[in-house]
C-alpha cells in the first residue's frame, strides 16, 4: 500500500527543508507557524485527528482511518477490513 499524505501535511512540510540542521530558534519559529493545535475549555485539541497504528513487521503502521492507513489492519496474521 503506498503511503499517502494529507493536504495538511502538504502544506506545512513547505518552506522546510529536510537536509538543513535547524537551529533552536529557527526549530521553534518552524513550530509555531506551522502547528496544527487549538485547546477547547477542557484542554482538548479540537483539531486532533484519531488514528489506529499496528506494529506490523517491526514498523510502526498507520492502519485507520483509510485517507491515512499505510498497511492494512491485521489481526492474527489475517488482514481485516476496518
Amino acid at each position: 500500500m503506498a503511503t499517502k499524505t494529507s493536504k495538511r501535511m502538504t502544506k506545512a512540510r513547505e518552506g522546510i527543508d529536510a537536509n538543513k540542521l535547524y537551529t533552536i530558534e529557527e526549530a521553534v519559529k518552524i513550530l509555531k507557524e506551522k502547528a496544527a493545535v487549538k485547546f477547547d475549555e477542557t484542554g482538548l485539541n479540537t483539531l486532533a485527528k484519531p488514528v489506529m497504528v499496528q506494529w506490523q513487521e517491526g514498523r510502526l503502521r498507520t492502519v485507520w482511518p483509510k485517507d491515512l492507513a499505510t498497511a492494512p489492519a491485521r489481526w492474527k496474521g489475517k488482514t481485516i477490513s476496518l
